[in-house]
């Protein structure tokens, strides 16, 4: 049988020593910097903690709704197939669609084709460049 390197009695001591540690240490908020109770931190709740987007976060934001607006404006319709087609005619209560969903099979019924506007492929390719730029004219995270 193995006999264990330390005994019991070493080993209540070492964790009595790590109680006693945290019990003294852990009222004192300069230990745990990002705990909420470090000065300078508010609670959720508490006059509404603010969320601030830092560069490189307007960045990859600028440049998803960037790509986002390309493939509006590359992509003239989408048809949806069977069952997004039965979601959204259940969702939206169309009476056309709400009637041909109860009597025709699921095979026969038409598929819903989205034309988006051309609007909104410029106007996302445009907010996108707007946050890429503004991104740039931030100051970089830590200097």
């Amino acid at each position: 049988m193995l006999r264990p390197i330390v005994n019991s009695n070493d080993r209540l001591k070492m964790l009595a020593a790590a109680v006693r540690y945290f019990s003294t240490n852990a009222a004192d908020p300069a230990h745990f910097p990002h705990s909420p109770d470090a000065p300078g931190r508010q609670r959720h709740g508490e006059g509404g903690a603010r969320v601030e987007f830092n560069r490189n976060q307007f960045f990859m934001v600028g440049v998803f709704v960037l790509f986002l607006g390309i493939q509006f404006r590359l992509v003239e319709s989408a048809t949806l197939n069977e069952k997004a087609t039965r979601f959204l005619a259940a969702r939206t209560g169309s009476a056309a669609t709400t009637g041909a969903l109860a009597i025709l099979p699921t095979s026969s019924l038409p598929k819903k084709v989205i034309h988006p506007p051309q609007w909104l492929g410029w106007s996302l390719i445009s907010v996108g460049a707007v946050c890429i730029l503004h991104s740039l004219a931030m100051k970089r995270p830590g200097g």
